[in-house]
């Protein structure tokens, strides 16, 4: 019997902590490149395909608090949070924070 997965990928845009995980893909990159920071047979790391394990010190638990916080405070102060900015060529464009200001 096959087993039916129902899978989707979170991206960088998606999910907690966005920004911190960029800088984290940056960091790990440029950490990559560093001759001291090579596999055994002296190889580069690849950061997605190499079973890298990385220790961080954030807590989801608050960043989820935080970034909830924002949110309400974002739709209070400029109007209505988006997922979706619509750019002057009409084309849609998926943002994590698209913000219309009040006038």
């Amino acid at each position: 019997m096959p087993i039916k997965l129902n899978f989707s990928a979170e991206s960088h845009r998606e999910g907690l902590a966005t920004y911190f995980r960029m800088y984290l893909q940056n960091f790990l990159k440029k950490w990559t490149e560093d001759s001291k920071n090579r596999k055994p047979n002296g190889d580069k790391y690849n950061i997605y395909l190499d079973g890298l394990k990385v220790y961080t010190t954030i807590d989801s638990r608050m960043q989820r608090y935080a970034e909830e916080a924002v949110s309400e405070h974002m739709k209070k102060t400029t109007g209505r949070v988006f997922s979706i900015r619509i750019l002057p060529t009409g084309t849609r464009q998926r943002l994590f924070w698209g913000l219309i200001r009040k006038r």
